[in-house]
């Protein structure tokens, strides 16, 4: 096997690994529990959605994202409406407060792509984050066949 290719994945997975870190330590600073800025900001975007249309967007399985949900009720930071047409269905709404934890989490989530791009010059970013994203998402078809 070809040294480079090792010496980049050991590069790869620390940098995942550092991401890893990074990510718990912004949920800690926020309150959150991974998993659950992404809720929050499909929520942002998406007010009034249903479980099933957040786990979507959210791509995240429906379990996960129902007891997300209902941890997140509990906490204040969302509300579940039922549907008055369908009480099976309900639709979610971040509160104030869910707001301003995914504002907080959004903050620091922004600074470091900040520091991420200003590491690299423009062009180089967009181009290598396309770049990583196809490779990934063609890799994944690759092995999912």
């Amino acid at each position: 096997m070809n040294t480079q290719k090792l010496a980049f994945g050991d590069f790869f997975f620390s940098f995942i690994h550092e991401y890893s870190k990074l990510d718990r330590l912004m949920c800690q600073k926020t309150n959150l529990y991974r998993g659950q800025p992404r809720i929050l900001t499909v929520l942002m975007t998406n007010d009034g959605i249903t479980l099933k249309e957040l786990a979507a967007l959210a791509g995240l399985g429906m379990s996960s994202v129902s007891v997300s949900v209902k941890n997140l009720e509990r906490a204040g930071l969302l509300k579940k409406i039922s549907d008055p047409r369908d009480n099976r269905i309900c639709h979610i709404y971040l509160t104030e407060k869910g707001l301003g934890y995914a504002l907080d989490f959004h903050q620091l989530i922004h600074g470091y792509f900040v520091d991420l791009q200003s590491a690299l010059s423009p062009e180089d970013s967009t181009r290598i984050f396309q770049n990583i994203s196809d490779a990934t998402t063609a890799y994944y078809h690759k092995i999912k066949a």
